[in-house]
């Protein structure tokens, strides 16, 4: 696993997806470390001295993706504190901002083993860490991805997600708390209408016994699932959490 390098980078571009969801893509002149899929970087708002050796004060995201020649990264964050807001604030196209990366142990298939499925449990933002997992080239694993979405506006990384859902080993169910308009995607996808909930979850699958379950999303969320999936007798260490969200 690569060791953590610290990274001056410059952001390309912001994409809004609406109620303070967002996209930064950062770009930069040395490559970024390779890293495992579901795990994080770390990104700070301040000045940072490569010669002091103080990181400053900084967040933690999930890197949704890379590009092949690894001089670009992007994250998703969602306003939700003073940290985020000023992100929000104060983050414009060709800003330098530093990064360090990688981090985290939320590596899904260090987890999985021959014949097991990894079941994924994404609220909100929290599908950012999945996505380089299922855009890995010849991914195998039987996957269950469950996203769950205020409307289908907030849905992001549409397209990524829409090259994935023809393959024989991939399916999505997407709660949506607010439906109005059709959904664009296509493939092994079903809409379903309200809140993601573990009963949902479990109802959809056939052998529980021998799956992984991954959760992404804010800390209630995690914690409420995590319980849930104990509750219904899915042993703890079956049960992945994306601890440092």
């Amino acid at each position: 696993m690569a060791n953590p390098q610290k990274i001056n980078a410059i952001v390309k571009e912001i994409e809004a997806y609406g109620r303070q969801v967002y996209k930064l893509v950062f770009k930069s002149e040395r490559k970024f470390p390779r890293f495992k899929a579901g795990q994080f970087l770390h990104l700070t708002l301040e000045e940072y001295d490569p010669t002091s050796g103080f990181w400053p004060e900084s967040r933690v995201f999930s890197i949704a993706s890379c590009s092949d020649d690894r001089t670009e990264v992007s994250i998703v964050y969602s306003v939700k504190g003073l940290y985020t807001k000023k992100m929000e604030e104060t983050i414009l196209i060709g800003m330098p901002i530093w990064l360090k990366a990688p981090y985290g142990e939320f590596i899904i298939c260090n987890h999985i083993q021959d014949g097991q499925a990894a079941i994924l449990i994404a609220g909100g933002t929290g599908v950012s860490p999945f996505i380089p997992f299922l855009n890995q080239s010849g991914n195998s694993t039987t996957i269950q991805l469950n996203y769950g979405l205020r409307n289908k506006d907030l849905m992001i990384f549409e397209e990524e997600l829409s090259s994935v859902l023809n393959q024989d080993n991939f399916s999505m169910n997407l709660y949506l708390e607010e439906t109005s308009d059709q959904i664009t995607v296509s493939g092994n996808l079903d809409v379903k209408e309200g809140l993601l909930s573990v009963n949902n979850i479990l109802n959809d699958i056939q052998k529980k016994d021998n799956s992984v379950f991954f959760i992404s999303g804010p800390p209630t969320m995690i914690e409420l699932f995590q319980q849930q999936l104990m509750q219904s007798g899915i042993l703890k260490d079956k049960i992945i959490i994306d601890e440092w969200g």
